[in-house]
């Protein structure tokens, strides 16, 4: 056992500590003052740390009827195999955990000391299992060692608290997480993605990553993934490519860190998400891609193929929202335009206004997460990057400006006579292309250059 004869010994209940519990939570939890109930996890963990707390949890000792009576409204169930359910009070998450046994037993059944103390309703702790002893040494400690056969998905939040409240792995639990790491996929498919969304909303993602894949969890999570473990990779600092992808995650935070672009942060701050997913899958495709082309090396349609891999994978692996999926994939699909555009010899200035149409509302995620790539690969950080991002948002602020009236379908189809058809689409994008090469605003001579294609 992790905690050796914990229910004969090392038992600690301190009746001389409290937390303090706000006037709020008590005139919201007025409904059932008469009943027995405790606060747990976070809260009371959050509390002795002096951390702020968002969703409060709750253990209670009557159904889940009684409560929904009791408040008048309906519960959402959260986790059906532990009596927990979700009532949003006040605007506030109560989540509660109507419990079958006494509290110790109760208690016992949760993922780690720091989580598992109480505090009655007048905020007097009780700690079973001397998880305040592990806050204060500042230590990740499962309960037992079934923890994570209980539940697997607590190896993901092993990780996160990790980081989240600065606490280094107990004596083990490396090894559990390695004994047990093949059984994260039998968790359904939206604890993982939701798991992941908050691990990857923290800082030093990469180090977690690079943890998790030490001890064989993120290529159970990802198998795509094993491809890149013993695939040379020819690039700065790194000998295989998974060693790339983890390093254009550690920059992401680097570029993020010291770019001075007011959007630039902003983005990162909205979709760091996507962005350390789009960075850790970018090159996931390049082993199956390789092959010789005039006697060189090349890796041409990896970032296509990729990008089809990670939509795979964030769709149906961790079932993430439509918008999430559709912004890593296209800041994959398209993360080689700008390392090519900066080695062109010459640039059109239509060629910039297509990156800037292709890329939309993410073409700071784009250059970041260029940037990113660049750094990992080269060592450096290139300044052409910053130069070609200010021409491409330069473009896209004259169109702004000068109110460009670019031609729609019917337009066109009024003015050539057409009827609708995939040709007016294509039409419409030359038309937008001619009058952004020409720096011209005037809808009839954009129509007048169309007429001239019709007739070629």
């Amino acid at each position: 056992m992790i905690l050796s004869g914990l229910l004969k010994k090392n038992i600690m209940i301190f009746t001389d500590m409290h937390i303090p519990i706000p006037s709020k939570y008590k005139t919201i939890l007025s409904p059932i003052a008469d009943i027995e109930y405790y606060f747990v996890g976070g809260f009371v963990r959050d509390s002795i740390m002096h951390l702020k707390a968002k969703d409060i949890d709750i253990i209670v000792f009557v159904p889940l009827k009684e409560i929904e009576k009791r408040f008048k409204t309906k519960a959402f169930i959260i986790n059906e195999r532990f009596n927990t359910a979700r009532f949003i009070i006040g605007g506030m998450n109560f989540d509660f955990n109507t419990a079958e046994y006494n509290l110790k037993k109760d208690i016992m059944r949760r993922d780690f000391t720091v989580n598992a103390i109480a505090a009655d309703k007048n905020g007097k702790i009780i700690d079973f299992v001397n998880g305040i002893r592990d806050i204060e040494k500042g230590i990740i400690r499962p309960l037992s060692d079934i923890t994570f056969r209980d539940d697997p998905v607590r190896m993901l939040r092993a990780y996160r608290f990790s980081e989240k409240l600065n606490m280094r792995f107990s004596r083990g639990l490396n090894s559990m997480v390695r004994k047990n790491a093949d059984k994260i996929n039998s968790v359904a498919n939206e604890r993982v993605g939701a798991e992941m969304n908050l691990i990857f909303n923290h800082k030093d993602t990469a180090i977690l990553l690079q943890k998790m894949y030490k001890n064989g969890l993120l290529i159970a999570l990802f198998p795509a993934l094993k491809k890149t473990e013993h695939y040379w990779h020819r690039k700065f600092g790194t000998r295989k490519l998974i060693n790339h992808l983890f390093s254009v995650c550690t920059n992401i935070d680097s570029v993020l860190n010291t770019v001075t672009i007011r959007n630039m942060k902003i983005y990162g701050k909205k979709y760091i998400f996507e962005l350390y997913m789009a960075a850790l899958f970018h090159d996931i495709e390049k082993p199956s891609m390789e092959h010789m082309r005039k006697g060189k090396l090349s890796f041409a349609r990896h970032d296509i193929e990729s990008a089809k891999t990670a939509s795979f994978i964030l769709r149906n692996q961790l079932k993430l929202s439509n918008d999430s999926v559709q912004r890593v994939e296209k800041l994959i699909r398209m993360h080689m335009r700008p390392h090519l555009l900066v080695e062109a010899s010459s640039v059109k200035r239509r060629g910039f206004y297509r990156l800037m149409r292709d890329a939309g509302d993410d073409i700071e995620g784009l250059f970041i997460l260029c940037i990113a790539d660049k750094i990992a690969s080269d060592g450096i950080w290139d300044k052409r990057y910053i130069q070609l991002y200010r021409k491409v948002v330069n473009i896209k602020k004259a169109i702004k400006v000068k109110r460009i009236n670019f031609v729609n379908g019917n337009d066109i189809m009024k003015t050539l006579g057409l009827k609708p058809s995939p040709l007016i689409g294509k039409l419409i994008e030359e038309g937008n292309d001619y009058a952004i090469s020409h720096n011209i605003s005037d809808k009839a001579k954009i129509l007048a250059y169309l007429k001239t294609l019709k007739s070629q």
